[in-house]
């Protein structure tokens, strides 16, 4: 299957940092002086490179009352692929992703296929006590899925590391979106939420990493649970094991039954495979 780059975004170490009045993407660092201060004197290494739509963009058509049984319509489903490069940044964090948070009724899913990284979560919710932070390593082959709405980061334990995932959305968007949708799944509102970024963030610690939350994140959100791939993923899945077939061949049926399924992984805390206290 022939992997195509018909949009190349680069980001960089500069990019984090605000270069006009309302613009830049948020970000939290664990040492924010530090990596200014680096930026400041010319440091402004190159942390990833993301090829947009490395697939062709696909829609399934409404079923059973259209998307999430909701009568939404018709889902639109993107494929990217990121190559992320390996490094430490001021402060000790293993180079990363921007992070961000998703659309409420958006599901994204991972898999790498070369290198290893750390998938961070978070899930804070406001109005319950349902929120919490959960991480995946995550090696070769191995897959991992983003509740819906919310924020995740990726950091690069072993790189260069080479992720393709494929993630949900209005399908009317593909033609610039109306309304809410249009801004739910803006490019400036993916990297720029009221929320501001999660307050999580992780340092190596030999080969393995340490993860630490704010005071008022650990308060909302408890300890770092580490998870797993569900399981329900597993049924799913072409034979290949690979995502990129999924996206290409998999029935709607089975793009439909994912994003049903993924809704469930926002409604709970997750089961603890390890509580990760620090």
């Amino acid at each position: 299957m022939e992997l195509t780059v018909n949009q190349l975004a680069e980001r960089r170490l500069s990019d984090f940092f605000h270069k006009a009045e309302g613009s830049g993407p948020e970000a939290l660092f664990a040492d924010p002086a530090a990596v200014a201060a680096a930026v400041a004197d010319g440091s402004d290494p190159r942390l990833y490179s993301a090829a947009r739509d490395a697939l062709a963009p696909r829609v399934t058509k409404p079923g059973r009352g259209g998307r999430l049984g909701q009568g939404f319509g018709a889902t639109l489903w993107s494929a990217d692929l990121v190559t992320y490069e390996g490094g430490t940044l001021p402060g000790g964090e293993p180079f990363r992703s921007t992070g961000h948070w998703n659309p409420a009724d958006q599901l994204e899913i991972f898999q790498v296929f070369s290198g290893r990284v750390l998938m961070l979560t978070s899930v804070l919710d406001e109005s319950g006590d349902q929120s919490y932070v959960s991480y995946q390593e995550c090696g070769a082959g191995e897959l991992a899925v983003v509740p819906f709405g919310a924020w995740h980061l990726t950091y690069v334990l072993d790189g260069p590391a080479m992720v393709f995932n494929i993630y949900s959305g209005p399908a009317d968007v593909a033609g610039g979106g109306t309304g809410t949708d249009a801004a739910a799944y803006s490019t400036f509102s993916k990297y720029r939420s009221h929320r501001g970024p999660a307050e999580v963030t992780a340092t190596r610690s030999g080969t393995g990493f340490d993860i630490a939350l704010s005071a008022k994140w650990r308060e909302a959100c408890g300890d770092p649970i580490e998870v797993s791939c569900p399981t329900w993923l597993d049924a799913h899945m072409p034979p290949s094991g690979l995502l990129t077939d999924l996206h290409v061949s998999g029935s709607d049926a089975d793009l439909d039954a994912l994003l049903a399924l993924g809704g469930t992984l926002s409604d709970a805390r997750p089961t603890p495979t390890t509580v990760l206290a620090r």
